[in-house]
């Protein structure tokens, strides 16, 4: 067997324990500790709680499973999702195939076992203290907030998802689609661009932000009628957030020069400075969004890398003297590749 096979294994092993199996035992404990919990909850039992903590939903305690059963069909679909990635292009047409690049990489297969755990951790602490809460209540409606095992449960959520991270092999797979890049032969020392986020992606950010705003609106006109002001008040600051990451991430300019790689929003942050010293080498790759990068903007991928993704197509891909590597969708990015790949080498002769 080789040591390609191998590591395909153990790969596909990591997925299948970390995305599927703890994930479904993790599911069958809670849903084993509810149905023992169910002659102790009042009937009919509280199903859900409002943003000022009171419960405002009431029906069947076995409602209180089904956040299992969500969890369970989720955590089926995910790792259906996380096996057939790495090679549902060579099998069949989809969205993957119609951008013409590559394959999903096997990190996003690694990223989706992963999150499988945390989802299931999340959804298990969120049944069982749903019922907890009850234990011993008359009246449902006398039930406890639930909304800090809500932030344990999210909590645990992210450990559980970072210790199913660390858990699987590592792999990395977008070496294998990066290209080596010559020095310009026309001995240029400056080269400058710019690039401006693809319409699909400033549709769907557009989309983004108009749910976020009329969710805010709707939190914002309920408390003013009935004076609690908690949850409105969070959505104001996540909507600012929002509308102030979106702004930021529309248009980039990039400019390799002497002093090395400068890549900067139009409003000036975010930047990233990488110079000359510390290039180790310079490639060209073709980039997805979705597929690499989890999205568009300022972005960290889940191998590592991290990069500035408006658009698909040609990528100028950095990797540092340290192993982190960097990359940024701009067109022209093959002339930008070979300018910076000859002002590193010249900079390293001279030193």
């Amino acid at each position: 067997m080789t040591s390609a096979s191998v590591d395909e294994r153990r790969r596909g092993g990591g997925i299948r324990w970390v995305g599927l199996i703890v994930p479904l035992a993790t599911l069958l404990v809670g849903a084993i500790v509810v149905v023992v919990l169910l002659p102790h909850v009042p009937d009919p039992a509280a199903v859900h709680w409002s943003g000022d903590g009171r419960p405002d939903g009431f029906a069947s305690p076995w409602l209180n499973l089904l956040p299992v059963g969500i969890g369970v069909v989720l955590v089926i679909l995910f790792a259906w999702l996380a096996r057939a990635l790495p090679r549902l292009q060579q099998t069949r047409p989809g969205p993957a195939a119609l951008s013409q690049g590559p394959a999903p990489t096997v990190s996003t297969a690694r990223f989706l076992a992963a999150v499988n755990l945390g989802l299931a951790v999340m959804l298990t602490v969120i049944s069982v203290a749903s019922m907890g809460v009850q234990l011993g209540v008359a009246d449902a409606a006398d039930a406890p907030d639930i909304s800090g095992w809500a932030a344990v449960g999210s909590a645990c959520a992210v450990v559980a998802t970072l210790a199913g991270w660390f858990a699987q092999p590592a792999a990395s797979d977008g070496d294998q689609r990066a290209e080596s890049v010559e020095p310009s032969a026309s001995g240029r020392t400056e080269w400058s661009g710019s690039v401006v986020m693809a319409r699909s992606g400033q549709v769907l950010l557009g989309i983004g932000v108009l749910i976020t705003v009329a969710l805010t609106g709707v939190l914002v006109a309920r408390a003013s009628l009935t004076g609690s002001w908690g949850s409105a008040l969070l959505m104001i600051g996540v909507t600012a957030l929002l509308l102030l990451a979106v702004g930021t991430s529309l248009v980039f300019r990039v400019r390799v020069t002497t002093d090395g790689l400068r890549v900067r929003s139009i409003v000036g942050l975010p930047s990233t400075r990488i110079r000359l010293s510390d290039i180790a080498k310079v490639e060209v790759l073709d980039v997805d969004p979705l597929r690499d990068f989890g999205g568009w903007g300022w972005r960290i991928a889940v191998d590592g890398r991290r990069g500035v993704v408006l658009r698909a197509g040609r990528a100028l891909q950095i990797t540092r003297i340290s192993g982190r590597r960097f990359a940024v969708t701009v067109d022209g990015a093959d002339d930008a590749a070979a300018v910076l790949e000859g002002l590193r080498r010249a900079s390293s002769a001279a030193r």
